[in-house]
C-alpha cells in the first residue's frame, strides 16, 4: 500500500529529469574488517551514479559495489601488479559479494568555492541490501579445548553444539534474502567544473542494517562513507581515488571473553563427522578504506581500441 501511494511523488520526480550530475566507474583494492575481528583484502567495482530530477533541487541516486574473493597483494599500485593480480582471478571469485543502495537527495543549499567549484549540502534517504557470504567458502576450523583446560567449561558453554567433537567451524548463516538496510542522513558534494576531477562526497546517515545486527532489522546503525579524488595521475590513469566507510552500531558497547583456539590440521573440513558446524550471524562494527582508479581508463590503457 505505501509503494502504492508514494507512486504519484516518484513519476513527478522522475518526469523530465535532467543530464547526470555524477557518474563514476572505480575499480580498485580494499581492505575490509570488523570490530575484534581479522581483516581481509579483496578487489572491487563500484559504479555510482547522481541525476538530476525535474524538481528543483531533487537527485536521484545509485550505488553498486561488487567485491571479488580475498586476495592477497604485494605488488605497487604503479607497477600495475594490482591489474595483474586482478585479471588472474578465476572467474568465479570475481564477484562474491554484491552490495546495493539507492535513493533520494535534496539539496537546497549550495555555494560556491575557488576556482569554479561548487558544494553543495543535501538530505538524503535510502534503502538497499548486501549479498551474504557462502558458507562453503568462508568456513574457519579450529581445535575444540581440550578436556580439562581452562577454557573447556566456558567455551562448552557457549557452544554446546561442540560437545563430543574434536573441531568446530564457524560460518556464516545460509539466508533465501539479501541482508536489508536503510537508513536518512546528509551528504555533503562538491562538484569541481567540467567533472574534472569527479565530485567528492561526504555522506554521514543513520537507519538499519540487517547485515550489522546479526540479520534483523533493529536497532540504529550509523554510516559514514567518505570519497575523494586525488588530483594525480599515474601513467594512463586519469584520477586515483580514496575512500572508506564504516557502519556503526549504536547503543551500549558489549565485551565478551575471548577463546584462543589452535587451528585445525591441514586437511580437516567441515564434511569430515568430528566438526561441529555452528553459524555465527554478523553481529560487530565494520569498515572499509582502499584505494581505486578509473575503470574506464584503466580499459583505455589495457586495450586502446576500445576508446578509439
Amino acid at each position: 500500500m505505501k509503494v502504492l501511494l508514494s507512486l504519484p511523488l516518484w513519476v513527478c520526480l522522475l518526469h523530465g529529469q535532467a543530464a547526470d550530475t555524477e557518474a563514476r566507474a572505480v575499480l580498485g583494492f580494499q581492505q575490509a574488517g570488523a570490530s575484534a575481528a581479522k581483516s581481509k583484502q579483496d578487489f572491487f567495482f563500484d559504479f555510482f551514479i547522481d541525476r538530476k530530477l525535474a524538481s528543483f533541487r531533487w537527485s536521484l541516486w545509485g550505488d553498486v559495489r561488487v567485491a571479488s574473493a580475498p586476495q592477497q597483494v604485494s605488488a605497487p599500485v604503479g607497477q600495475l601488479g594490482i591489474t595483474r593480480a586482478l585479471f588472474q582471478l578465476p572467474v568465479n571469485q570475481l564477484a562474491e559479494s554484491v552490495e546495493f543502495s539507492s535513493g533520494l537527495d535534496y539539496h537546497p543549499w549550495s555555494w560556491n568555492l575557488n576556482g569554479g567549484a561548487t558544494r553543495r549540502l543535501g538530505l538524503i534517504a535510502y534503502a538497499g541490501a548486501s549479498s551474504p557470504s557462502d558458507p562453503a567458502t568462508n568456513i574457519s576450523i579450529f581445535q575444540v579445548p581440550a578436556a580439562g583446560s581452562p577454557q573447556q567449561a566456558a567455551f562448552s558453554t557457549a557452544f554446546p553444539q561442540a560437545a563430543g567433537a574434536a573441531y568446530i567451524g564457524f560460518v556464516p548463516p545460509a539466508r533465501f534474502q539479501f541482508y536489508r538496510s536503510w537508513g536518512a542522513g546528509i551528504r555533503l558534494t562538491t562538484q569541481y567544473p567540467g567533472g574534472a576531477p569527479p565530485a567528492a562526497t561526504y555522506t554521514i546517515s543513520a537507519g538499519q542494517d540487517e547485515a550489522v545486527t546479526g540479520g534483523r532489522l533493529h536497532g540504529t546503525v550509523g554510516k559514514i562513507d567518505v570519497f575523494y579524488p586525488l588530483p594525480l595521475t599515474i601513467k594512463q590513469f586519469r584520477w586515483i581515488y580514496l575512500f572508506g566507510n564504516a557502519a556503526l552500531r549504536l547503543g551500549r558497547a558489549r565485551d565478551f571473553g575471548p577463546f584462543d583456539l589452535a587451528p585445525a590440521p591441514a586437511g580437516v573440513s567441515g564434511s569430515d563427522p568430528d566438526v561441529a558446524i555452528v553459524a555465527v550471524p554478523a553481529n560487530r562494527d565494520v569498515y572499509r578504506i582502499g584505494i581505486g582508479v578509473d575503470a574506464v581508463a584503466l580499459l583505455c590503457a589495457i586495450g586502446p581500441k576500445l576508446c578509439n
